[in-house]
């Protein structure tokens, strides 16, 4: 018999691998993917009940603490109050039960994981099999299904970009198993999927990513303690930047920013919407306007996403969360660089990176890798298994 957690990992492993495929959703925000994931956050709720809503007082507590008011309290009344005062077509209350369901997911991965009852390695390769496996099959489908207008992969996603985060979120992943046996060729089947997605956005937040980790192994060549090593690596980019800035190598990097921008010329394509997105986060810095898209090409408010997730975020629920969740990230960051893990370090640098230029925080890989930073730090040791 076929016990209870093994069930729970495949129904994980399942939404994580299906979590891409928007267009096997039967209505605007439900599919298979959110319905397994449904059904496995129940089932850990039901095991572990109140004990996800305990904290603790220490910076791992405060984060928990801080996601947990600012979704399941200070959102929805934001969202109340400004919704009577504020256009309300670019209002989408039904966020709401996404980001509640996220939370109650990692709240409930984390505890999971540290009873030993879930296995992230198992998790992990079952998503990344479906994800490939998918992928795989509907290369078999006329281009007229599997290309978007632009002539760019889509497969079952209804927009190339969610196949890259995604792709990027299950490398990172897969590298945390990197003395797996097939953690070769996984990898490879997925950046040969990335390829066809074409996404100059995905192509960039890699090469930052792969320029890190060369810099980082070369850097561990040196006979230097960790923080001369440190130094190093800041001095040396620090004195890039300024480079950069200061002659035509500038121009170089704007090409490369305006093309992972993915913009139109017209409108100034994402630049525009960060730089209206600042606006609307000046209007409510604490506890952001609500739920709902406030950007806009021409002027703040015009219905429209950020398509960065640090300004997203921050549009919706205000500073204090993003600042809890990219000191996580951060953090971890340190703790990687510490284990010499660069692999891992370089491929969540390429993620975060990625997520500048899309908002992929209402997608359930963005909570399961923030279960396992979460988790990882709590135990104060690499992952890996």
């Amino acid at each position: 018999m076929v016990s209870l957690n093994k069930i729970i990992e495949v129904f994980v492993g399942i939404a994580l691998g299906l979590g891409c495929f928007t267009k096997f959703r039967f209505s605007g925000y439900i599919g298979p993917s959110e319905v397994f994931i449904l059904f496995a956050t129940v089932l850990l709720i039901l095991k572990y009940k109140l004990d996800i809503l305990k904290f603790r007082f220490d910076f791992l507590g405060c984060v928990k603490f801080i996601l947990f008011v600012s979704i399941i309290f200070v959102s929805p009344l934001v969202t109340f109050i400004m919704y009577k005062n504020i256009e309300k077509n670019i209002f989408s209350p039904f966020y709401y039960t996404s980001f509640v369901l996220n939370l109650l997911f990692f709240f409930s991965l984390y505890l999971a994981f540290k009873r030993n009852y879930l296995y992230i390695s198992n998790i992990i390769i079952f998503a990344s099999f479906i994800y490939i496996i998918v992928n795989l099959i509907s290369f078999t489908l006329p281009n007229s299904l599997i290309l978007s207008k632009a002539g760019r992969f889509e497969g079952f996603a209804n927009n190339p970009n969610q196949l890259a985060f995604y792709g990027i979120g299950l490398l990172f992943l897969l590298s945390i198993l990197s003395k797996y046996k097939y953690f070769f060729i996984l990898s490879t089947l997925i950046l040969i999927v990335l390829f066809f997605v074409k996404s100059d956005a995905a192509f960039f937040s890699l090469f930052v990513g792969i320029y890190i980790f060369t810099f980082l192994k070369i850097l561990d060549k040196l006979k230097l303690t960790f923080y001369m090593k440190m130094y190093t690596f800041f001095s040396i980019h620090f004195i890039i930047i300024l480079l950069l800035f200061f002659t035509n190598f500038k121009n170089i990097v704007q090409d490369i920013w305006y093309s992972a921008d993915e913009g139109s010329a017209s409108t100034g394509g994402r630049i525009a919407l960060f730089k209206n997105s600042l606006e609307v986060i000046i209007e409510s810095p604490f506890i952001g306007l609500g739920l709902g898209n406030f950007s806009g090409f021409f002027s703040p408010f015009e219905g429209r996403e950020a398509h960065n997730t640090f300004l997203d975020l921050s549009m919706q629920f205000g500073l204090p969360l993003v600042i809890s969740v990219y000191a996580l990230f951060v953090t971890y960051m340190f703790h990687l660089l510490k284990l010499k893990k660069y692999l891992s370090l370089s491929l969540l640098i390429s993620f975060i990176i990625f997520g500048f230029f899309h908002f992929y925080a209402r997608h359930f890989i963005f909570w399961f890798i923030l279960a396992i930073l979460y988790y990882s730090l709590d135990r104060n040791k690499f992952i890996d298994r």
